[in-house]
């Protein structure tokens, strides 16, 4: 046995480690602009690169999404009291939605492709 051990990466711990790297980089993501963009797209292929894959991607997205949309809800909600043009952020707050509906969907697929395998642990 070595000193320095490999801990063992469960789904659970993937899926976690994506959720809270999406929700540190989810609002310095949209305020970068082109440099927002290139670190959301590299958090997500990080997660595509890692064991387990779909639990850490759905993890990604969801944490990612969520700060999205609240800060699009938010302005967009903010724009219909001051009477400003909401209606080129709908579109964005949608996508943001959209990434958040994307990660559930996946990690629904990891749990159900997990007790399809018989690995009825919640790990």
């Amino acid at each position: 046995m070595s000193a320095i051990e490999r801990p063992f990466v469960t789904r659970t711990r993937a899926w976690l480690v994506g959720v809270v790297a999406g929700l540190v980089l989810g609002f310095p993501t949209l305020g970068l602009a082109v440099f927002g963009i290139a670190l959301a797209v590299a958090l997500v292929v990080g997660a595509g690169l890692s064991r387990p894959r779909l639990a850490s991607v759905g993890g990604v997205l969801i944490g990612l999404g969520i700060p999205w949309s609240l800060l699009l809800g938010r302005a967009n909600a903010a724009c219909d009291v001051h009477g400003c043009d909401g209606e080129a952020l709908a579109a964005w707050f949608i996508a943001a939605l959209f990434v958040v509906t994307l990660g559930v969907a996946i990690s629904l697929a990891e749990v159900l492709r997990a007790h399809r395998r018989g690995d009825r642990s919640p790990q």
